[in-house]
C-alpha cells in the first residue's frame, strides 16, 4: 500500500477496566516510522498509528466477559453495518484487538 494512502484501524475494547461493555472504536491513522528488514535496515513499509481521537466510535451492548470468538464476530458485523469492513486479521493488544479497516 502506497503511504500516500489513507489508513485507519479499528480498536476493539474488551477490558473491564475501560468499560463494562466492549468499545468499537475507528481511527485515522499516520505513519508513526518504518519496519526494519531481517538485515538491519529500514524498509519503505510504514508503521501506522492513531492519530488522535478516534473518527468513530460504534456503540455496542456486549459485555466484556463474552467470548472471544463471539465479540470480535459481532465486532465485525458491527463494522459492516456502519460501512466499513475488516481487511486482514485481529492483532492482540494490551486493551483488546486492532485490526485494519476501509470504508466499504
Amino acid at each position: 500500500m502506497p503511504a500516500s494512502q489513507q489508513h485507519f484501524t479499528a480498536w476493539f475494547t474488551d477490558d473491564p477496566s475501560v468499560s463494562d461493555k466492549c468499545v468499537l472504536d475507528i481511527f485515522k491513522d499516520e505513519i508513526v516510522g518504518y519496519e526494519t528488514g531481517l538485515s538491519g535496515f529500514t524498509t519503505d513499509e510504514p508503521v501506522w498509528g492513531a492519530a488522535g481521537r478516534p473518527i468513530l466510535n460504534i456503540p455496542t451492548a456486549m459485555d466484556v466477559n463474552s467470548g472471544r470468538r463471539d465479540t470480535l464476530r459481532q465486532a465485525e458485523q458491527l463494522l459492516r453495518d456502519a460501512g466499513w469492513e475488516a481487511v486482514g486479521g485481529w492483532s492482540d493488544n494490551q486493551s483488546g484487538y486492532t485490526i485494519t479497516v476501509e470504508q466499504a
